[in-house]
């Protein structure tokens, strides 16, 4: 078998680098379409990979070969710069999952093709293809992984590398992780399912709030629009919002659920008496018993100095958080509901990420 193939391999050469006349030439065609029927795999791969790097190879021949097992075909489908892209569009659908890897693995990989491989490949065909520094992988095939592979830990990583994805479409995968997280949870029956719950949905909308916040101003609608869409803009999260001195997340929100334009929202909430938010609160079906936390909030917001220097950043929170906790305590007679246990949870997170900031974090300054 071993001789077969470097028997194969010689003839491969020969046709490509010797001028034949035509008798010749079509004699070794024939010699290689002979080759396509032998029992080993290892010689018929010995013939791919003497034909993978050629213009000039038959395409016959190299349509075999595509069509072979996986091992075979693999160098052609990886190299071949005689394979046309729609060619190769096609083969998407007819082959195998290894098929479709190598072809991933190619030099270079326009966007129609790429668009193939994320309509049609799993996982390990979307990992590679994302791994290729050659492959031109539009925004909606993007987010056509997003919607059949989100549950992949490896494609989540992969995909939240990337600078070219959309704010949008980074919220889609954190939601995904967050309901990995909560399923893994369950199953290893660490908590309780009341605990699991409350837990995921902290870690969904900090993550949401994170995503959010890193959005462009131009694009900053949009993704309130997806959070509203899936009914994500809760009082919870618009009051982690301002806490953490999101005032611009916060309007958008505002605005997107009210149906008040956004020049109009900013305004009313400038209104110190608290009259003006209260007016636009109303419009936006939140539950009514949010609006004292959400205007203490504010209005310590706007009180707030500035935050000038990165020593000023890291307490912010924790000072933020804490005078809003005492604001609302006259809001809410000093009853403990739902808002000022939030504001507590709140003000612990704030202090341990001061702490994290001021020492680098546990594991460091031990």
């Amino acid at each position: 078998m071993a001789e077969r193939a470097e028997v194969v391999g010689a003839l491969a050469r020969l046709f490509l680098e010797q001028e034949l006349d035509c008798d010749k030439r079509q004699q070794v065609i024939s010699a290689m379409l002979a080759v396509l029927d032998d029992p080993a795999a290892r010689v018929r791969k010995a013939l791919a990979e003497a034909l993978a790097d050629s213009i000039h190879a038959p395409q016959m021949i190299l349509h075999a070969l595509c069509e072979d097992i996986c091992d075979v075909a693999a160098p052609v489908l990886a190299q071949s710069p005689a394979l046309s892209e729609g060619w190769l569009v096609d083969m998407c659908g007819a082959g195998e999952e290894g098929h479709r890897v190598a072809i991933a693995r190619r030099k270079e990989i326009g966007v129609p093709l790429a668009a193939a491989i994320a309509e049609i490949g799993g996982v390990p065909c979307c990992l590679t293809l994302l791994a290729n520094p050659g492959a031109k992988v539009a925004r909606s095939s993007l987010a056509r992984m997003v919607e059949r592979h989100r549950e992949d830990a490896r494609l989540r990583s992969a995909l939240l590398a990337r600078d070219d994805l959309s704010p949008m479409l980074r919220h889609r995968l954190v939601g995904g992780l967050s309901e990995a997280l909560g399923t893994m949870i369950a199953e290893k029956g660490w908590l309780n399912s009341e605990r699991t719950a409350k837990l995921m949905n902290d870690l969904q909308e900090r993550a949401t709030l994170e995503v959010a916040c890193e959005t462009p101003p131009e694009a900053a609608a949009q993704i309130v629009s997806a959070i509203h869409s899936e009914k994500g803009l809760t009082v919870t999260l618009l009051l982690r919002a301002l806490v953490r001195g999101h005032l611009s997340f916060f309007e958008a929100a505002i605005c997107e659920l009210s149906g008040v334009p956004l020049k109009r929202v900013k305004g009313l909430l400038e209104d110190r008496t608290g009259d003006g938010f209260r007016s636009v609160y109303r419009k936006t079906k939140l539950p009514a018993d949010g609006a004292g936390a959400l205007w203490a909030a504010l209005d310590v917001l706007f009180e707030m100095a500035p935050i000038d220097t990165a020593r000023e950043q890291a307490t912010a929170g924790r000072r933020m958080v804490e005078r809003v906790l005492t604001r609302y305590e006259t809001v809410c007679g000093g009853e403990v509901d739902a808002f000022y246990a939030l504001l507590t949870r709140l003000a612990a997170d704030e202090a341990r990420e001061e702490v994290r900031s001021q020492t680098g974090g546990y594991f460091r300054a031990a």
